[in-house]
Order: C-alpha cells, then structure tokens, then sequence
C-alpha cells in the first residue's frame, strides 16, 4: 500500500487506544463493519488507517473518541515513519524524536502566544515547512529562551520528510492542548520501544516494569537532593517528582546518562511536566562528573550485565575495591554510596549473579555487608521488562555502619497499594543479623534465608514459655478426659450400606455440585471431612429457617454422616446441617430410628472398608459396598460414647506434639543465640 502525505495514520492498537476498548473489539468492528474504513498505509501485515476517517466512523457509530491528544502524537509518529527514507528501527527512532521535540516546541511556545506579535510557534512551523528544521536554529535567541539549545535538537535525517507531510505533523501537534502535551509525548515513546525490542530498552523506557517499581519503593524516601546516575530518559526522576508534587520534599534532582541522546529527551519529558531537573551527559564509570553531590536518595537502574574495563584504580569511589572488568554492578552500587549525605539511601537494581557471585565481585560484596552498607535485598518478579526476562534484585544501601542486619524480601507481584511496609509485611520477608550474612558465604540471594531470620530473643523466649505451658495443659487434660469402655458381645450381623438402603435404614445422597458452587462457603470438601470437623456454615439465615432456602433441598441436615470416598474413606458426622456436597463427598441420612447417625460415622470408616477401593490414578470406594457392623441400640450408643472419648485423646496427643515441636525449635534457638530465659519455665 501507498499512503498519501497530509494524511494522518493510526495502526489497530492506536484505534483501540483512542477508543478505549481492546485490539479485539477493533479487529470485530475491521470484519462485521462494511463502513469502517479502508487502510490508507502500511502493509498488509500492518495496517494503517486515516485518523480523521476513523474518528468519524466512531462517531457516527456512536463509539467513545477518549484520547485525542495521545491519538494525534501517535498518528504524528506514524506519518513520520512512513514517509522518511530509513529502516524501520533508525525511522522509527527519529520520528518519535522530531515529534518528542514537537511537543516541545509546543510547549515552549505557550508564553510567546502573548508576548509577541508572531508566536514561536507559528514562527517555526513556517521555517521548518519552508526551508528545513536547521532553520529554526536561531529561535531560541530571537525569543529569548535560555533552554532552547538543551532542548530543541531535531534529527538530521528529519530535513528528508516531505515538507506537506511536515506541515501536517505540525498540524496534529498544533491540536493538543498544552497541558497534555507530557502524556502524548510518552505515548509515542512507549510505542516506539514496544517496536524496537530490546535495543529501544537500553536507556529505560515508559510503561518499564523496574522504573514504576523502583519509583513506588523509593518514594518514601524522595526528599532533600535525589540522583540518578544513570537516568536514561528520565523516567524513575520524573515519576519521583510526579509523586513528590504535593509535599515539596524534594529539593533538588541531578541526573546523568552516558548517552546524549537519552539525555535530550530526559530533559524534554522534565521540560513537558514543568519539573526541575539537572540533567547531563556524563560517563559516570570512568570519572565522577559530580564529587561534591551528597544526595539523600540515590536510584539506580544501570545496563544490565554490562563489561566496563576503564575503571581508574585510584578513584576515591572504589573504597570497597576496584570493579570486575567483567561486569559493572559494584561499579554503580559504590558510586551510589560515595554519593550519600549521612543518612541517606540508596537504590540500585542488579540482575542476580552480584547477589552471590565470587571471585571479585565476592570480595567487595563481603566487604559491603561487613561495612553495615547492605540494608535489603528485594527480589523481583520474572518478565518485568518487556524484552529481558533475567531475575533482578534491588539493593538498599546506606553509608558505612548504617546497618545490623540484611533484610530480604521476595516481591511475589510489584502492583501495590497502600505504604511501603505494607507490601513488605504482605510478601515472604526474613531479617538476618550481618553476622549469619556473613557466615552464610555472604550469600545475598533471598531464598537462601528465607525463614531463617535472626530471632527476636524476647519474641523466642516467650515462644518456648508458652509451648511448655501448651504441654502442660495437655498433659492435665490427658488425666482428666474420660475414657468409657466397650463391652463387645462377641457377635456381630453385618450389612452393607445398599443393604441398609433398600430396606430404607438410609438415603444416600450424591454431590450435586452447580456452577459457582465451587466457591461456595457451605461447600463441603474430602480435606474437610478428612480434617474430622466441619464448622458451622454461613447461610445466611437463622437456624430454624434453613429449610426455607431455595436449595434447601440440596442442603444438609443436623445428623447426617458425610463420607469421602476420593483416594482417602473418612467420615464425620454433621452437626450443623446446611452444608452442599463438593466433589468425591456422599451423604448418608438415617431413617430407622434403630441405627444411630453418631455410631454409623464412627464405624463406616473402618479399615475392613479399604478393601473396596478401586482405580489407579484416582482411586474411589463404592459407598453400597460398604460394610457396616450391627448392633444393639444401646451397644452402638456405647461404642459411639467410646469413639469420641479416643477422637478427644487424639485431639490432645495432637495438641501436645505440636507444643513439643515448638519447644524444641525454640530450646534450640536459645542455646544458638544465648538467650536468657525464666528458669521458672
């Protein structure tokens, strides 16, 4: 397909995000709408659609039009795309820059609108659709804008777009209010590294998994001076700034990035949020650009993995040794320290091999914990980035002593709400004393010592008095539990559930599990009745009106004997009633005032009954099968009186092993950490 130029584009995914509905519902409208429009760009594979003809589709099909200004940068980027002579990638990467700077442009504009007789922005539209963008290079001076030179830098290859396509990408930024012109800026920055891969990560990226995380981590600790050493475009500063916007903590950001660049467009998106940020060109790994910053909070999200071999070995940095050539994560997490004000703290994302790594890298992690300098390791989901799938961890670091203890913590998800020791309270957490860090191997990876915290001595003690109290009580509850005896007569009649059955003994009743049922509380499960308990349901009404229930009929009843028959035959006896049968468990009901509900669930479950099992994988018990031994009513009121005595014993013995187990733990621990204890207990 040819496009015209002065046409505005959109791909599928840009319709769905102006619309605010999925690429589905674009993709249904594209098959069933003989209306909806035609491509006007692209290829086949990958379509591209007017935008005014796609926004009066949706309007005259009363579908929502929900992001204009994002919709005009992106169809700004795709005109841009089409029609420059370059490779995908490198066209794809000027075009978000020229309309990045646009946006810009835009916005630096706003204030002349007023002051001068032809505004700056009607001046440079004109310029640059006449006689290219390097004729706009003397603007700055001619309306007075110091900023102008850091900002404004357009692409070379920029000055090969046809000039009726410039004046139409003009137009489209033209249309965006002011005060969206930072939104639909990162919209077009986020499209592009969406089609670039891994290479459009390299210097971060909007809608990066690890910058929102490190933003949200770090906001607690946003004031006084904040640096990023390695900021790229800037998006974990302008996140902190965004955040910091109502208190006024923050007093001053620097950030610096080897790749210029990255630079540029971190100091557009700052310009587009009217934030304040020193932004410069430096590469920090070969010389400090900036020895005197003492910075309150550091943030760090450097190349991953990446080989540096200029290190100086006299640079004052280095106090824990010099850097691996092979890697430069020690290089990054010293520097973030050697910039700390006294109580200051430091973030500084890493993949996993620094967390327990030898060698080099070995040695100046030891020395760092030993220093007091590790504060806590956060250890990050899989697949946060989009093109990198690698484990990562953030460090917290802090100057030398500024530590006792490693705390370690597994982000099971880095979507939270609320403070920042909320989430930590909500995810697996340890905290281990330096010294078992160190004894450990100065091994940093999380799993390694989760569960393994350094006790509380207080907490332990306390522990251990109360498990000896727990045994204690157990065994006074084992001298005063009753035990009735069991006279067994010596004869017993046996009959089979089915037997029972058909001479209307009892009814057998099947789960009949509906959809939903599976969450339902009432619902009973084999683990329940294998527990040996079951707990009084929530039906929602008072006893006495269960039966007025719409599936009442379906519900149990107080004295029915529920039975697992799934892998495991256990039986217990529903005191409750109003629980639904789940999966694998069958009621049995009593109607001969001759068998007694508590003595058939005592008895049903009998080892002679696991004979009848059958299956392989799963393997199931045919309830009419079951044998069931009978007996005199008053024997079977005996045996059931009997039955609960043991299932009470039982109950205690569990109790007392438990307390036992929680005392040996503890004594243990006592003896490891030195902990004085009551000798009373």
């Amino acid at each position: 397909m040819n496009t015209t130029p002065r046409q505005a584009l959109l791909a599928p995914s840009d319709i769905a995000n102006l619309a605010g509905v999925s690429a589905a519902a674009v993709s249904n409208w594209r098959k069933r709408s003989e209306d909806f429009p035609e491509p006007a760009g692209g290829t086949a594979t990958r379509p591209l659609f007017a935008r005014n003809d796609v926004i009066a589709w949706l309007q005259a099909n009363d579908k929502p039009v929900i992001e204009l200004a994002a919709s005009n940068a992106i169809a700004a980027l795709n005109l841009a795309h089409e029609t420059l002579p370059a490779s995908s990638a490198a066209g794809l990467d000027i075009a978000a820059r020229l309309v990045v700077t646009l946006c810009t442009v835009r916005k630096l504009s706003d204030p002349t609108d007023r002051e001068y007789d032809l505004p700056l922005w009607w001046n440079f539209v004109g310029r640059v659709t006449h006689d290219g963008f390097a004729a706009s290079s003397d603007l700055g001076n001619a309306y007075g804008i110091e900023l102008w030179d850091q900002l404004i830098q357009v692409p070379e290859e920029a000055d090969l777009l046809p000039r009726d396509a410039v004046d139409e990408i003009a137009n489209l930024i033209e249309q965006i209010p002011v005060n969206e012109l930072a939104a639909a800026a990162d919209a077009v920055l986020a499209r592009t590294v969406g089609a670039k891969g891994r290479a459009g990560s390299d210097h971060g990226y909007i809608g990066n998994g690890v910058s929102d995380f490190l933003a949200q981590i770090t906001t607690q600790d946003a004031r006084g001076v904040v640096y990023d050493p390695a900021c790229g475009i800037g998006d974990v500063l302008t996140q902190l700034a965004g955040h910091d916007a109502a208190r006024g903590s923050i007093t001053r950001m620097v950030g610096h990035d080897v790749d210029p660049g990255s630079i540029v467009i971190a100091r557009q998106r700052a310009f587009l949020r009217d934030e304040k940020v020193d932004l410069n060109v430096a590469d920090v790994l070969a010389e400090d650009p900036a020895p005197g910053i003492e910075a309150d909070l550091v943030v760090v999200d450097p190349p991953y993995g990446m080989p540096y071999d200029g290190y100086d070995v006299l640079d004052r940095r280095w106090t824990y040794g010099t850097p691996s050539k092979a890697s430069s994560e020690f290089a990054w997490m010293q520097h973030a320290i050697a910039h700390l004000a006294d109580e200051g703290v430091a973030y500084v994302v890493t993949p996993s091999g620094p967390l327990h790594r030898g060698g080099r890298d070995g040695q100046i992690r030891r020395s760092l914990i030993a220093d007091g300098c590790v504060h806590a390791i956060y250890q990050l989901p899989r697949n946060l980035l989009r093109h990198v799938s690698i484990p990562l961890a953030v460090w917290a670091l802090g100057r030398p002593g500024a530590s006792v203890e490693v705390k370690f913590v597994v982000a099971e998800s880095v979507k939270f709400t609320g403070s920042w020791p909320d989430f930590e309270k909500a995810n697996p957490m340890a905290v281990v004393s330096i010294e078992d860090v160190l004894a450990g191997d100065a091994n940093l990876v999380p799993d390694r010592w989760l569960g393994l915290d350094t006790p509380d001595p207080a907490g332990v003690a306390n522990t251990y008095a109360l498990a000896v109290d727990r045994i204690r009580a157990a065994g006074r509850d084992t001298e005063s539990a009753d035990l009735h005896p069991f006279a067994a007569t010596g004869y017993t009649q046996v009959a089979t559930i089915g037997e029972l059955k058909d001479r209307g003994a009892l009814e057998i009743r099947t789960a009949k599990t509906a959809k939903g049922d599976e969450d339902d509380p009432r619902r009973v499960t084999t683990r329940d009745i294998a527990a040996g308990r079951l707990d009084e349901p929530d039906t929602g009404v008072a006893p006495g009106m269960v039966s007025e229930l719409p599936d009442a009929r379906e519900l149990t009843v107080p004295g029915d004997v529920l039975l697992s028959t799934l892998n495991q035959l256990a039986a217990v006896l529903d005191e409750f009633g109003g629980h639904i049968l789940g999966a694998g468990v069958v009621g049995l009901r009593v109607r001969d005032p001759q068998l007694r509900p508590d003595y058939l669930a005592a008895v049903v479950d009998g080892r002679w009954n696991k004979r009848f099992f059958t299956g392989q994988a799963v393997q199931r018990v045919p309830v009419r099968d079951l044998e069931v031994p009978i007996l005199t009513l008053a024997d079977q009121e005996a045996f059931a009186r009997a039955a609960a005595d043991l299932r009470n014993i039982q109950r205690i013995a569990a109790q007392l092993q438990t307390a036992a187990t929680d005392a040996l733990a503890s004594l243990a621990e006592i003896a490891r950490y030195g902990i004085a204890t009551d000798p009373d207990d």
